[in-house]
């Protein structure tokens, strides 16, 4: 009985330090995305009502969202490789999507009162708009997704050259890829920052295999 109360009581302990390096991850990944060297706020009253636009849209998306977990977890996807890690990104996005179908109904509703448009066109002409509102800022955020994988495409063989001649020289292949890091924030920012989070996973005490993982997808 002692040796079974061992072994729950290991896998315990397991657990628990599993879950906080977790959490470690997290943390670090949440602080390096919303501390990044010239993204801050900006100041004075365009700041202040940033601020007040993104926290509305946040609430908005909030009460707007999808509630399939398939539909979040594709949208999330997409937010991440645009470059999104805001902890409230998907609800900003949906929020900016419900208010630009709003936006898009109003405005329709106004040109088909307008006199302008025959009357057989008007509820057309209504409807075309919601939804060219509606689908426009997913047709952005995909064509984000396609221009940052074009710059991540354009950097990575430079990357892994650079990362061969310190592995040779030397180094661990964690302080090979921090390096990369450094020395790419200049000339490739984006893959810079992909391999910054990458490190700071690691660092945290995330397994290489799922920090990698995480990098490729």
């Amino acid at each position: 009985s002692a040796s079974v109360g061992l072994l729950i009581y290991g896998a315990a302990v397991l657990r628990e330090e599993g879950r906080r390096r977790r959490n470690m991850a997290e943390r670090a990944v949440t602080l390096v995305t919303q501390s990044r060297p010239g993204e801050g706020g900006r100041p004075g009253l365009a700041g202040w009502l940033q601020g007040l636009a993104r926290r509305g849209a946040a609430w908005f998306g909030e009460l707007v969202k999808p509630r399939e977990a398939k539909e979040l977890t594709k949208a999330k996807g997409s937010l991440v490789q645009a470059g999104y890690r805001h902890p409230s990104a998907l609800e900003i996005f949906w929020g900016i999507k419900a208010g630009a179908a709003l936006a898009g109904l109003a405005f329709g509703t106004l040109v088909a009162m307008s006199g302008k448009v025959p009357g057989q066109y008007k509820m057309f002409a209504v409807t075309a708009l919601a939804a060219a509102g509606f689908y426009l800022p997913g047709m952005i955020l995909d064509a984000r997704v396609k221009a940052r994988q074009k710059i991540i495409q354009r950097s990575l063989p430079d990357a892994l050259d650079l990362l061969v001649v310190c592995v040779e020289a030397g180094m661990g292949l964690d302080a090979a890829i921090y390096r990369v890091c450094q020395e790419m924030s200049l000339k490739d920012p984006v893959l810079s920052s992909e391999l910054r989070l990458l490190t700071l996973e690691l660092r945290a005490g995330k397994a290489r295999r799922e920090a990698l993982k995480n990098l490729s997808t």
